[in-house]
């Protein structure tokens, strides 16, 4: 039966991409109690799977194209804790991998797994989020169109027409003073 089980897993694992093999052997866990979003620090995409399910609720994703993929975290659940999730992360990753395969080529993004521990029955196992979540960094020439902007309009206003400017988020005089002269600002930063 050994026999037969190894010989399932090396067919299964021939399914599988070399790039999912390549980020699944590398690819640290963080036992938490519950997995909580960082929804500060970057733009990301929620890919949710069903409790002890490979297949994505969704069949696509729609990312712009010019948005850079920069970490993924795949969330499952640790229950009956210390169980073998292995094969069930593969069978996730190559989800992804089949909907988005960008982050398995990119070399610099950061993979992650957390395992969630908060649960006691399987009823809550089943409550908490189980998935992929990918985070975004949005390109440089994005924030850049809107300085642009940003500028223009500044510029079209006559500066007798503008209020004045009030000490306020740390901006010094001098700071305000070259600002109101005319100076790229992006070069300067608010004391804290």
């Amino acid at each position: 039966m050994a026999l037969c089980m190894i010989g399932m897993l090396q067919s299964l694992r021939a399914q599988w991409s070399q790039e999912v093999l390549a980020v699944s052997q590398q690819m640290p866990t963080s036992f938490v109690p519950v997995y909580r979003f960082d929804t500060l620090a970057k733009t990301h995409y929620r890919l949710p799977m069903a409790f002890n399910s490979a297949l994505p609720m969704q069949e696509t994703i729609q990312i712009p194209p010019d948005w850079e993929c920069v970490q993924v975290d795949l969330v499952y659940t640790d229950f009956q804790r210390g169980g073998d999730f292995s094969l069930l992360n593969l069978q996730r990753l190559q989800s992804l991998f089949e909907i988005y395969p960008a982050p398995f080529r990119q070399g610099s993004v950061v993979w992650k797994a957390y395992a969630q521990q908060a649960c006691m029955s399987l009823q809550e196992a089943q409550g908490l989020w189980h998935g992929l979540v990918l985070y975004f960094a949005q390109p440089a020439k994005a924030s850049v169109s809107k300085i642009s902007q940003h500028t223009e309009k500044s510029d079209s206003i006559g500066t007798d027409q503008r209020p004045p400017l009030q000490e306020t988020d740390g901006l010094t005089t001098q700071l305000a003073q070259v600002l109101i002269e005319g100076q790229d600002s992006t070069t300067f930063k608010a004391a804290d």
